[in-house]
């Protein structure tokens, strides 16, 4: 398990995309989905949490957890 304020650098090298990559992709800024990697904010959008889903293979539910929690790597 990998604390959900932590995952998002590992999500990103094992998927090879970067922040502009998926910023690109849900139409929001760079920090946007920088503050989702860190857990300093949640993304609400259906489409948003759909991009993450497909990019990263993790479940929609996982990107609504709250930052103390886990998800599975």
């Amino acid at each position: 398990m990998i604390p959900r304020r932590t995952h998002g650098s590992v999500l990103l090298a094992r998927s090879g995309l970067r922040q502009e990559d998926i910023a690109r992709k849900c139409g929001v800024a760079r920090s946007t989905v920088g503050h989702w990697m860190t857990g300093h904010a949640t993304p609400r959008a259906v489409t948003h949490l759909l991009i993450l889903r497909d990019s990263y293979g993790i479940p929609i539910d996982a990107w609504a957890q709250a930052p103390e929690q886990t998800i599975a790597n």
